[in-house]
């Protein structure tokens, strides 16, 4: 089970997965919730708290030019589900 802490929370998740960026004062800039609905409940626990989560990655595909180019969605499955469960945390 991993965790992330929030101030003096600790919150619990199936899995939480977080880059890993050698040599670097950043811990997680982006985190990517095991669904949809928690990645929903993250974002509302965190701005109860005043902390400002947000998400805006749009599949390239899904884009207003990549649907000019013939994008749809469920062309890339796993782009989509991992776009509607990222979430980026602020650094301060």
């Amino acid at each position: 089970m991993n965790t992330c802490r929030v101030g003096q929370e600790t919150l619990a998740f199936g899995y939480l997965l977080c880059p890993h960026i050698a040599n670097s004062p950043i811990i997680c800039s982006n985190i990517v919730l095991p669904t949809l609905e928690q990645r929903q409940a993250m974002i509302e626990y965190l701005n109860e708290r005043e902390i400002n989560s947000v998400f805006h990655y749009l599949p390239l595909h899904l884009s207003e030019m990549g649907q000019r180019f013939g994008g749809r969605e469920g062309d890339c499955p796993v782009t989509e589900n991992v776009s509607d469960r990222l979430l980026r945390l602020p650094f301060s």
